[in-house]
């Protein structure tokens, strides 16, 4: 059931922008861009927060950034990437890796202009998520923990903002989203073993961050 909520949102995301752009062909072209810049705090749940019993996550710690194109006035399209680098939940003092997530995304964000600097939004994400996560292994016959860089899984998330106007083309955001990757088939061969994630897992992600816009509104 799912899996079948996020294949409708992918489909959504993939067809609303070809809609509004054939709308447009008949208005004047513009010529914005914006970039936003963020850090936050992930929060996970699922597989990720419980790995292995004893790899489990603790919150983490991100960063990342995003740059659309305005397809419409108060809509843009574009790409994103991020990187999540999270503590493990675990008392072994042996163990001093970290789990970390690269996740490289297209969005759709559609912003509900009015008469006040503040303005809230919604956006969706498609994407990948490339997980490096340590993992106990066999090596030469004795179990160590290795950071493992597992098959990338598709993620889709969807999320909520405000942005707050402190100049014509800048100002600050903060946002929400939850992110599911479909991480359950996730694999990495190491020394002749095959070790599967085998389970999804979610994110809250909470960012802050500077939004920036280009170009001319003419």
């Amino acid at each position: 059931m799912k899996r079948t909520f996020w294949i409708l949102v992918i489909a959504s995301l993939v067809a609303l922008p070809l809609g509004l752009m054939a709308q447009d062909e008949a208005e004047e072209e513009r010529d914005l861009l914006e970039l936003n810049l963020y850090g936050g705090l992930s929060v996970p749940a699922g597989g990720i927060k419980d790995f292995s019993d004893t790899l489990g996550t603790k919150t983490g710690l991100g960063g990342g950034f995003d740059f659309g194109v305005f397809i419409k006035q108060n809509i843009t399209l574009g790409l994103g990437f991020s990187y999540t680098t999270f503590d493990i939940d675990n008392d072994n003092p042996v163990v001093s890796q970290k789990h970390q997530l690269f996740s490289p995304n297209v969005f759709i964000r559609y912003y509900f202009h009015g008469n006040s600097d503040l303005v809230p939004y919604v956006h969706g994400r498609v994407g990948l998520d490339f997980p490096k996560f340590s993992t106990e292994v066999l090596d030469n016959g004795t179990r160590k923990f290795r950071e493992l860089a597992y098959s990338p899984s598709l993620a889709a998330g969807v999320g909520a903002g405000v942005f707050l106007y402190t100049s014509d083309y800048s100002g600050f955001f903060l946002e929400a989203d939850y992110r599911q990757a479909f991480a359950d088939g996730a694999e990495k061969e190491y020394k002749g073993i095959d070790y599967i994630f085998g389970e999804n897992y979610g994110l809250m992600d909470i960012r802050a961050g500077i939004h920036i816009l280009f170009g001319s509104d003419e």
